[in-house]
């Protein structure tokens, strides 16, 4: 008969309990990590605080502009309008859909109500910045080079 001792000194993983969470489990662990990052990603995208906006958006509304113009130089208003509107929709999608999955509720989330009135919100934000526009408060690149 053998010793049942010497063979679990031998083989360490037999007396050592699992610590490796079971299927299901880890892949709730990887959604709601998974949602958490795109909803930080979308905070940081969407026009929810002024500083984001400000350090976030309107930079990438300025480079995507900028770009367009070195195609069509008569586009930076345009080009400006649509990059802030696609970063703030993109940003407000992402912060929706990744919340939806990093947070538990006890009530039911009404996605399509949420992102209505987010659209709402950006799009507030963008007449916003289409008067700072004809305002002149922001200017294609090449013309602050002149």
């Amino acid at each position: 008969m053998p010793n049942t001792d010497t063979e679990n000194a031998l083989n360490p993983a037999e007396s050592i309990p699992s610590v490796i969470p079971d299927k299901k489990r880890a892949r709730r662990i990887i959604k709601r990590a998974g949602g958490g990052m795109l909803a930080i990603i979308g905070f940081l995208l969407s026009p929810i605080s002024w500083w984001n906006d400000l350090l976030v958006n309107i930079p990438l509304a300025y480079l995507f502009a900028g770009t367009v113009t070195w195609a069509q130089p008569g586009w930076f208003n345009v080009a400006f309008v649509v990059g802030y509107l696609l970063t703030n929709i993109v940003g407000l999608v992402l912060l929706q859909y990744g919340m939806k999955h990093a947070v538990r509720s006890s009530k039911p989330i009404n996605f399509k109500k949420e992102l209505k009135s987010s659209l709402v919100w950006s799009v507030l934000y963008t007449i916003l910045i289409v008067i700072l526009l004809l305002a002149g408060w922001i200017q294609p690149p090449l013309d602050y080079l002149q």
